[in-house]
């Protein structure tokens, strides 16, 4: 393996587990993770956006976290990594969260018993 290769890969490597390590080498500076567990996502976010990094659905290949958390109220119950950790700026923080109020999916609504749906009872 050429040394380009095994620089390449050492980088690409480098912040496995979510901390900044001395061989990776990035032009962003390092910020440090706040703890937004307990928050609501939207309290989270605005957090995590001021300490400089994104919170994000822990699947990566997933819809994103604003479409998974809306409408209602979402509680962050885990983040990764930690709070204290060093990222570089604007890198992701997964986090799991629970539904504290249930918002029902997006656009449905139950329909009125008295709409009658332009139909006249008889």
């Amino acid at each position: 393996m050429s040394g380009l290769v095994r620089r390449a890969l050492k980088m690409h490597h480098g912040l496995a587990g979510g901390a900044v390590k001395p061989a990776d080498r990035r032009c962003a500076d390092v910020v440090t993770v706040s703890d937004v567990v307990g928050m609501t996502v939207d309290e989270g976010r605005r957090l995590a956006s001021a300490a400089g990094v994104v919170l994000a659905n822990p699947d990566p290949d997933g819809p994103p976290l604003g479409a998974l958390t809306w409408p209602g109220v979402w509680t962050i119950t885990h983040q990764s990594p930690v709070a204290g950790s060093r990222l570089y700026r604007w890198d992701s923080v997964a986090v799991r969260y629970r539904a504290e109020t249930d918002g029902g999916p997006a656009g449905v609504r139950a329909a009125s018993p008295s709409a009658g749906f332009g139909c006249a009872e008889r």
